[in-house]
């Protein structure tokens, strides 16, 4: 994919207060990795439906900076046994590696 301006946008932003210019850009990243994620859970097989719900996005702090916001858009594992009522059940969407 190629998307054309990305140097146009960088020197404008360059313009703004640091602080906008960083909330600006993690706001633009972010509402593309919600397209991510609404397609990926969109695309999910609903056997029980625990893959789709365990599908998620999450900024990475640590390789965002003022000209770079990183998310992370991926399907969460390892999680907990809970009660739901009378069941006990797992939110663990480990077979979703197997498709």
């Amino acid at each position: 994919m190629k998307i054309d301006g990305l140097d146009d946008l960088a020197r404008q932003l360059k313009q703004f207060p640091e602080r906008l210019a960083r909330n600006a850009l993690r706001a633009a990243v972010y509402a593309g990795a919600s397209v991510v994620r609404k397609e990926v859970k969109a695309r999910a097989p609903v056997a029980t439906g625990k893959l789709k719900a365990a599908v998620y996005q999450k900024q990475i702090r640590e390789h965002s900076n003022l000209y770079t916001q990183v998310f992370f858009v991926g399907v969460r594992s390892g999680a907990r046994r809970r009660r739901d009522g009378t069941k006990d059940f797992s939110r663990d969407a480990w077979y979703w590696r197997m498709h």
